[in-house]
């Protein structure tokens, strides 16, 4: 044991003097560094393979069309008629809003195109008055021109062969030339009532015209406080709650017209967006509907990029040929659901790929 004692120790130092010399004569180098990689070969370095786009996208499916309809003004929801998912026919009530206000103002302004109504009639009764009394005071001056004529001939009859009768002759001609001026002052008179009553009557027409101008105020305002469907579908969106208030112009309910389906891709790239135009044929298949895959129509491809977590991507709209006409398939299809879209048209010159 004693002498384990001394030759570990001399065992350790002898192997350490080694290593300190085998450092030194290498140089600065690290005794572990690896040896410098071999230079290149001289020459063109042959270029990397390109990899081809994938000819397949996601999507998501959506109802052929769909519309954000909102109400006209703010207020208090007072009713909500639909939920969603429920079918709706175009002019349906969606929700409307507390319009008290709004009837109570359109009761008043019928009323007033009421009286407006009542008061150009009137005013056309009295002008036929005026009318058939300026007839009558037409015919007074005829009449009365006319006894005047025959009052003018007897006395010229008179003066010629009864001398005794001149005087009462030319009295009577006094008396229908009278005759005739007030005639004429009562047509005249009935001219200007002619004219006042035509004036009137114009009154009322302008009256009624403004009655019924805010007649369809109030129209327009009572139905600025109710949504309805724009067009048959469904309901995508839940209206607010009753008591809830909104704001004008506010999206608040989403229709979808489900008479027809597509899908929106959502990680179609730059490469894959270069090749596809309008009117391209593809394959869609859906989640929901295994076993199947439908014939697809690219109707527009979006000009603007849309960043999906940092990859710049292109959205495709490609409607879904028989989807509506199949009842089973139309039954089963829900907004969102998970698709492919498959056999891509890529731009000539790109490698195809999977």
């Amino acid at each position: 044991m004693k002498i384990l004692r001394i030759l570990v120790p001399l065992a350790l130092v002898v192997a350490g003097g080694v290593l300190g010399v085998t450092w030194w004569l290498g140089g600065d180098d690290a005794p572990n560094e690896a040896p410098p990689a071999a230079a290149a070969p001289s020459g063109d370095v042959a270029p990397r393979a390109a990899v081809a786009p994938p000819t397949t996208a996601e999507a998501e499916v959506a109802p052929r069309r769909t519309a954000d309809v909102a109400f006209g003004v703010a207020g208090t929801v007072a009713a909500r008629a639909v939920e969603v998912g429920d079918p709706v026919e175009a002019g349906d009530v969606l929700a409307r809003l507390d319009d008290a206000t709004q009837r109570a103002r359109l009761a008043e302004a019928e009323a007033a195109v009421s009286a407006a109504d009542a008061a150009v009639a009137a005013a056309r009764e009295g002008v036929r008055a005026a009318e058939t009394q300026r007839a009558v005071q037409t015919a007074a001056i005829r009449v009365a021109e006319a006894a005047r004529e025959a009052a003018d001939a007897g006395a010229r009859l008179a003066a010629e062969q009864a001398p005794a009768q001149v005087a009462r002759a030319e009295a009577d001609a006094r008396r229908a030339a009278a005759a005739v001026t007030q005639a004429e002052a009562g047509a005249a008179a009935a001219e200007v009532a002619v004219a006042q009553a035509e004036a009137s009557l114009a009154v009322a027409e302008a009256q009624r015209r403004q009655a019924r101008a805010a007649l369809a105020s109030a129209e327009v305002a009572l139905a600025q406080r109710t949504v309805r469907a724009p067009f048959a579908g469904r309901v995508l969106t839940a209206p607010p709650e009753v008591g809830e208030s909104v704001g004008p112009s506010a999206p608040t309910i989403r229709i979808g017209d489900v008479g027809g389906w597509q899908v929106v891709t959502t990680n179609l790239t730059e490469r894959q967006v270069t090749g596809l135009t309008s009117g391209a044929t593809v394959r869609v298949a859906i989640d929901a509907i295994p076993g199947r895959t439908f014939d697809g129509t690219v109707e527009r491809v979006a000009y603007a990029p849309r960043l999906v977590r940092g990859d710049v991507t292109y959205e495709a709209t490609i409607r879904v040929d028989g989807a509506a006409s199949d009842a089973d398939v139309a039954a089963r299809l829900r907004p969102g659901m998970t698709a492919v879209v498959r056999d891509l048209p890529l731009a000539t010159g790109v490698p195809t790929g999977r």
